[in-house]
């Protein structure tokens, strides 16, 4: 207690390098805090972006992923609600997933005819109802804009698409008025005169009888290879925009019904999914629902070549954005290290070549070598533990007025704006860890200096008088 009172009167008598070494513990620190509090919320926004799109889990034929999007039909799931039932029925699983459902994917072409507008594109199909529930993950509790893409009285023939997809196919009135590409839409065909009906067969003359452009709705023809390689085509109503999780993805994303997609691609023939999504309550789920799955796989489905992809896998751009701010973090956390521990080395070195009269004095009065490198070494810990302090209080302060703002920013190949949130509550073990760091060098700091002052003589250090 002696020795927190003398190195407490010290700091207090040079209160200006105290001021100066205190300010940068503080800064250093709360930039810290700061950053860690936005990392994850970084991770926690994208990874709830994804998961609410692809689910943490998909069981996929083991060829899909390499070969799939050239022939989808050809490494899909055959009974796929055989499997999707399977899973269902294991209680152990089913307390842990919010969603088990369908997805067929395939590719086509579609054709905007009030804008003469064509595009390839990737068309999903899925039931509608889970994936309105899929939309609603939120375990984070983040403040995120509420999706409703698809209305609860949607018709059969009703599809989305990407707000990337709407740019290109010229559907302006579909994006949003901050959307940050601008749109014009532009006019360049027109509905089919009755001689060159004349001149079409039956078939192509009951497609287009009814005109985009004349019928007030938004028409697309979407033409897609069936499973048995004939092409099939239909005119469908798109009634809004989906945004998705990543830019690719956005400018060819076609969504609809898993029942329409199946009734376009199969024909007569047995429905069959290209995957099959699982939504878990919480992401720490993924392991032990991984194993489950897996066990479930091998003992009733042996005969089909099946596998699981995580999100990570799936959409590999959301681990290299983790990555990527993980290593900008840890260079940050370097840079502050050194210059706090440069700092406070400076400070309490300044003040061993200040008090050297009296360090003398108080080692004649029958202060021993270690009280004196303790005395220093006090001083140390207690500028690392009161800058801590400030530092925290200065965090929550910044972290205020950040929250308030709603600051949105674009992560790199996503396309949907990501608010800026940091909750410092929810990453308390790095908060916990970086007060730990910078207390410790505020400690390493003064080792040197004190061990300086410590091997000062008497006869020495009175010299000065």
């Amino acid at each position: 207690m002696i020795l927190f009172t003398m190195s407490f009167r010290n700091l207090i008598r040079h209160w200006r390098k105290s001021l100066s070494t205190l300010f940068t513990i503080t800064i250093g620190l709360t930039s810290l805090i700061i950053f860690a509090g936005y990392n994850t919320s970084i991770q926690y926004s994208l990874e709830t972006a994804f998961v609410r799109s692809f689910g943490h889990l998909q069981i996929q034929h083991s060829d899909f992923l390499v070969y799939g999007k050239g022939n989808p039909t050809k490494y899909s799931i055959k009974d796929y609600e055989k499997v999707i039932n399977a899973l269902k029925s294991n209680d152990e699983l089913a307390k842990m997933t919010t969603v088990v459902t369908g997805h067929l994917s395939t590719s086509g072409i579609a054709n905007y005819t009030f804008n003469d507008a064509t595009r390839t594109v990737w068309v999903n199909g899925f039931n509608v109802q889970d994936k309105i529930k899929m939309q609603v993950w939120n375990p984070n509790n983040l403040r995120l804009p509420k999706i409703d893409a698809w209305p609860a009285d949607f018709k059969e023939n009703d599809i989305t698409i990407g707000s990337g997809l709407a740019l290109v196919l010229r559907m302006c009135d579909l994006l949003p008025k901050d959307y940050p590409v601008p749109c014009e839409p532009e006019i360049t065909s027109s509905a089919p005169s009755n001689l060159e009906q004349a001149r079409l067969p039956d078939d192509i003359i009951d497609l287009t009888s009814e005109s985009p452009i004349n019928s007030g709705k938004r028409l697309i023809d979407l033409l897609i290879t069936t499973q048995s390689g004939m092409p099939n085509i239909g005119r469908l109503e798109v009634i809004g925009i989906e945004k998705q999780s990543s830019r690719e993805l956005d400018d060819i994303y076609v969504g609809m019904d898993l029942s329409l997609l199946q009734s376009l691609v199969l024909y007569d023939e047995a429905p069959i999914a290209t995957s099959i999504i699982i939504q878990l309550n919480k992401t720490e789920y993924m392991d032990r629902a991984r194993v489950l799955i897996n066990d479930i796989l091998k003992d009733q489905f042996p005969d089909q070549s099946l596998t699981i992809k995580d999100f990570y896998s799936i959409q590999p751009i959301y681990l290299q954005i983790v990555d990527m701010f993980n290593g900008i973090f840890g260079f940050i956390l370097v840079i502050i290290l050194i210059v706090v521990t440069f700092t406070v080395s400076n400070t309490i070195n300044m003040s061993v070549m200040d008090r050297i009269n009296d360090i003398g004095t108080t080692r004649a009065l029958g202060l021993t070598k270690n009280g004196v490198r303790m005395l220093f070494i006090m001083e140390g810990t207690i500028l690392g533990i009161f800058g801590s302090f400030v530092a925290i209080i200065f965090s929550l302060c910044v972290t205020f007025f950040i929250n308030k703002a709603e600051m949105t920013w674009f992560p790199p190949g996503v396309v949907n704006p990501q608010l800026i949130i940091i909750n410092l509550w929810t990453d308390y073990e790095i908060i916990l860890l970086s007060i730990f760091l910078m207390i410790a060098i505020s400690i390493f700091a003064s080792i040197l200096p004190a061990q300086r002052a410590s091997k000062m003589t008497i006869i020495k250090a009175l010299k000065h008088l």
